[in-house]
């Protein structure tokens, strides 16, 4: 069943882009970039509210999520 829910991404600077949704928790891919413009940082956060997740490696953040659907 598809929901009408627009999630917000959490606060952070940089830039958000979701990457999977369920009803009761989203998946988020957060790319920041350093003060000098010289490196990129990307990491992936799960939102379970109240609890956040945060992750260097897509695949362990993935893999997580889906085990929360059990």
């Amino acid at each position: 069943m598809l929901s009408d829910y627009d999630p917000k991404p959490p606060k952070g600077e940089g830039h958000w882009t979701l990457l999977q949704q369920r009803l009761e928790r989203t998946m988020w891919q957060w790319d920041r970039t350093d003060p000098g413009g010289k490196a990129s940082v990307t990491r992936f956060v799960i939102i379970n509210d109240p609890a956040r997740l945060d992750f260097d490696d897509f695949e362990e953040a993935e893999s997580l999520f889906e085990k929360m659907e059990d």
